[in-house]
Order: structure tokens, then sequence, then C-alpha cells
């Protein structure tokens, strides 16, 4: 009996306290804490810790080629992402900065972290500095991904930032710039497949082979994306499934700002200005096929040296406009 009643007793003392707290596990650059590296720290946690990054620069192995393996933790570095950097050192011997692929929750919290020449070679499918796969969902805020390379054997799968493949992040007030293209594969961020991410406050900036490419039926949520000075086009869609974006800008790109192929692609509210300083056809927009609408669009400044500084859209395309402005087109209208 008195057993009985300690066990009852202990049992109220633990349902008053309540589930465990989360834990916060530190880490610095040079590893001399409890946790040597990033990845140790991420061993150590259950659902709902966090491992806490000392501003500084995180080299070698334990530090890139992270996988939180399911558990939904927070990663997190600086309110200045710039402080606190993964340096991938343009490694061939990495593959990523960090891959999910065990359905990890929004829950799954990186933030406030520059991923910095973050390299994924030829043999992995892309996503320098982040690889989302296999359903996972993580929340990815407040992050920069600089000079980060994706060298894909597969066409159009790099993402030299991010590459989502099936799979649905919240991006959220996140920067990619300065990201080469390498092989065939375009995008400093690459979305494919049975993919819904949401990019909120997403700034693509001089990325070399393209900002944003959608692919294969991806069905992006963009919210107040801009797209700047990247060579090849700002945003890339093929096939679209009946999208809608609203209130996108496109300045000063160094070949189209958007370029579109088959599939069906609403643009709302948006703008182009300065684009296409080297394209032949379509220095605003290019289409290819498939139905446009756009509606409250406006395009000024815009060059091209063959055809349609504005606009380029084939014979194949069934376009349909409203409230679209065209001013100040440079070279060929």
């Amino acid at each position: 009996m008195r057993a009985t009643a300690l066990a009852l007793h202990l049992a109220a003392i633990l349902a008053i306290a309540g589930p465990t707290a989360a834990a916060t596990h530190p880490v610095n650059p040079e590893g001399t804490g409890l946790f040597p590296d990033i990845q140790s720290a991420i061993n150590a946690c259950a659902p709902g810790d966090t491992v806490q990054l000392a501003p500084g620069t995180y080299r070698g192995e334990g530090n890139r080629d992270l996988n939180f393996h399911g558990v939904d933790l927070v990663l997190r570095g600086s309110e200045d992402a710039a402080l606190t950097l993964i340096d991938g050192e343009w490694d061939v011997d990495m593959r990523h900065g960090i891959h999910f692929e065990s359905g990890e929750s929004p829950a799954a919290i990186v933030e406030g972290i520059t991923f910095f020449q973050c390299f994924a070679p030829y043999y992995t499918i892309g996503g320098g500095g982040i690889l989302c796969e296999g359903g996972s969902s993580p929340t990815l805020k407040n992050l920069i991904f600089r000079e980060c390379i994706a060298r894909s054997m597969w066409d159009d799968n790099p993402g030299s930032g991010i590459y989502s493949l099936n799979s649905s992040p919240l991006v959220e007030d996140v920067l990619f710039v300065d990201c080469p293209g390498m092989g065939s594969g375009l995008g400093a961020m690459t979305i494919s497949g049975e993919s819904t991410p949401v990019l909120r406050r997403v700034s693509f900036q001089r990325n070399g082979m393209g900002g944003l490419m959608c692919w294969n039926g991806a069905r992006p949520i963009l919210e107040e994306v801009e797209f700047s000075e990247n060579w090849h086009s700002g945003l890339w869609v093929r096939d679209p499934d009946s999208l809608v974006f609203t209130g996108l800008s496109f300045r000063n790109n160094l070949g189209s700002g958007l370029t579109c192929s088959g599939g069906h692609l609403t643009l709302l509210e948006s703008e182009f200005y300065r684009n296409g300083s080297y394209r032949e056809r379509g220095g605003g927009l290019r289409g290819f096929g498939g139905t446009l609408i756009l509606d409250g669009v406006t395009f000024a400044y815009n060059e091209a040296t063959e055809a349609g500084s504005a606009i380029y859209l084939d014979d194949m395309i069934e376009a349909t406009f409203n409230r679209v402005l065209v001013t100040h087109g440079t070279g060929a209208e």
C-alpha cells in the first residue's frame, strides 16, 4: 500500500510539473564548448530543442552536411545573419550545407545564418546551401545564401542556394546573392515536383544562372519577391499548373526578367524595369506556349536587340492583357 501511495504521489508531481522544458545547446566556432561541432549538438536534441550558434565562421566536418534526422529542432544563429556563417569553402567533398530528407515539419527551423560557398557536386541532385526532399517542410528564415554552387549531372536540378524537391519549406526574409551557376541546370533556388513552398520577402540578386526556377508541376506561393541583376532570367517557370503570382519586382536582370514556357500563369500587380540588356527577344518577359494572363503589370526601360524589348510571345501562346503599361523600351519593340 505504501509503495502504491508513493507511486501515485510521484505521478501527481510529474503531472503538475508538465512536460520536460526544451533545452538549448550552445556551439561556438572554436568547438571548445560541450559540443565540438554543430552536428554533435543536433544529435543531442529532442523535439523543440534549440542549437544556438555563437557568432563566427563554422568550417569543416560536423559543420556542414548537417542533417536533422527527422527531429523538429531550431538551429539559430544571429539576429544579423551576416555574423554567423556556415562556410563550405567550395569543398568538393561536401554535399550540402543542410539536408532535410526525413519529413521534418515547419517546427524544424533554421534562422539567422549565412551559407557561404557551400557546394553540391555533380553526383548530387543539387542544393548547395540546403536540400529539401522527402516531403520535408522546414521553416527557413532570416538567411543569406552567398556564393553557393550546385553542379548537377541531371538537367534543371541544381538550386545553388536551395533545392526543394517534392517538399514545401517556408522561405521567409531570405537573400540569395552572387550564387554562380554551373553545369546545365539553373537557379539560385530551384523548385521541382510536388512542391508547394511559400516564399515571402525573398530577394534574388546577382546570381549567375538565374534567380528562381520552377519546374515539373511545382506550385510555389510568392509574396513580395524581387529579382535584380540576375544573369539569364530573374524567374523561369516551366509548365506551370494554374499559378498566380502577385506583387513581383524584376529590375536590371541581365536577361529576361521572367521566362515562362507552357502551362498556365497569371501575373498580377508586378513591375519590370531595365531588364534584358543582352537578350535578343523579350527583355522584360518571354513566353513560349501555354496561357499567360497579365493584369496590372508595368514594363519600363526594358531592352532587346531583336524583338520585344518589353514582351516577346511566340505564336503558340494564348495571352490576355489587362491594365498593362509598356513605356520607354530600348532596341527592338
